[in-house]
């Protein structure tokens, strides 16, 4: 989905220390809240090939970052595991997280050690990069009306390997509730001919494991700004994160496929 240019064709406008950038109305239904149909998980597919196929000009080509593989999220790991230790006075959320975490913790330090070797092992291959949006889960695609299918948050695009996206739709995606196997075949028959890189995609799938394990566990325990149903909230999808068929569950199955 693209912004609607500014009358001098800017795709946003300024005032004073602000910016607005204004999107059409998609009148529609957000993808994770629906089942999608094999027509959609197609189009996503063909899109998907397009994006990757996109050569950035030259004067936008510096502005997109590269791929690091080092999820920023790993250094809150050793934070979180900290103050599991530390912390004494918690409440309702802060309990359950910390018995999560104990329950858990041999296989969330695992997870992490892998995700940083995994990374270091691709990093020494270098892998061709493409334009990747990186966030391409179904919670990012709108189906509206016409069961047109549009993208939207492009704020974190990436020049990464085709896996960086390729991983929201192929064998379970980040969760099996949100991509069947069916899914995946309809979305490879809108790709195209493909060679997945398995090791690129089980990264992938640790460095978003360790982004959300360490991403709710920290809104619980350490973000002092958080409020108290975000709190509710984080505590709630961390429990499910280790569900049979998630994302932990998927990411430590990934490297024996």
């Amino acid at each position: 989905m693209a912004p609607i240019r500014s009358i001098v064709g800017r795709v946003s406008a300024q005032f004073g220390t602000q910016s607005v950038t204004v999107y059409p109305f998609i009148d529609g239904q957000i993808g994770i809240e629906m089942r999608l149909s094999d027509q959609s998980w197609r189009a996503l597919g063909r899109f998907a090939r397009q994006l990757h196929r996109t050569v950035i000009p030259a004067e936008l080509a510096n502005a997109i970052p590269s791929e690091t593989y080092r999820p920023p999220e790993i250094e809150t790991i050793p934070r979180i595991d900290a103050a599991v230790v530390e912390r004494i006075d918690r409440d309702g959320p802060g309990r359950r997280v910390v018995e999560v975490w104990r329950n858990h913790r041999v296989a969330i330090l695992a997870l992490a050690e892998r995700a940083l070797a995994l990374g270091d092992a691709l990093r020494r291959r270098a892998l061709p990069l493409v334009p990747c949006h990186a966030d391409m889960h179904t919670g990012n695609l709108i189906i509206d009306l016409d069961e047109r299918l549009w993208v939207i948050d492009w704020d974190e695009v990436v020049m990464a390997p085709k896996e960086r996206d390729l991983m929201f739709a192929v064998g379970g995606g980040i969760s099996t509730k949100l991509v069947s196997p069916n899914a995946t075949a309809r979305f490879l028959e809108g790709y195209g001919d493909v060679e997945i890189d398995r090791e690129a995609l089980a990264y992938y799938r640790h460095a978003w494991a360790v982004q959300d394990v360490g991403g709710y566990a920290w809104r619980v325990l350490l973000d002092a700004s958080a409020t108290i149903a975000q709190r509710d909230d984080a505590a709630e999808i961390l429990v499910g994160l280790f569900k049979p068929d998630e994302i932990v569950d998927l990411a430590t199955r990934s490297l024996a496929t």
